[in-house]
């Protein structure tokens, strides 16, 4: 995930969400030395979408995102929903932040699609079980 640009919610909702919303984004990925710059519009059809455009060309045009939001009173919070068609139809993926990692063509998406894990869970923890093993019989 260090190498991958996020969009958090968060970010575009700071702007507001009332239709013709507009407001600037700098993207930026941990292990990567330049930012991305975008526009966005907030604009609503049916549903809360959120336009993004690019300062130089990343996918080759506008990329819109739906925004889940919830009813009032609600305590859940506003989500992306997962651009990409990998998930049921019926249980789309509703998360905080989608990612997009350097060189992937594929664009925005969540982090299951993108296979994408926490640097904590790439860390060994302890030994492993094969050498405490080893060094049992090498006691004897």
């Amino acid at each position: 995930m260090e190498r991958s640009f996020v969009l958090d919610v968060r970010h575009v909702l700071e702007a507001g969400i009332a239709p013709g919303t507009q407001g600037d984004l700098t993207l930026r990925a941990t292990l990567v030395a330049w930012p991305i710059r975008a526009r966005f519009l907030v604009r609503r059809v049916e549903e809360l979408v959120v336009t993004l455009w690019f300062d130089h060309p990343v996918g080759g045009g506008p990329i819109h995102l739906p925004i889940d939001m919830p009813a009032r009173g609600s305590h859940r919070r506003c989500t992306f929903v997962c651009p990409r068609p990998d998930h049921a139809a019926d249980t789309p993926a509703l998360v905080a932040k989608l990612y997009w990692p350097v060189g992937e063509p594929g664009g925005f998406a969540c982090r299951r699609c993108h296979r994408l894990a926490y640097q904590s869970q790439q860390t060994r923890r302890g030994e492993p079980q094969w050498l405490r093993g080893v060094r049992v019989a090498a006691n004897l």
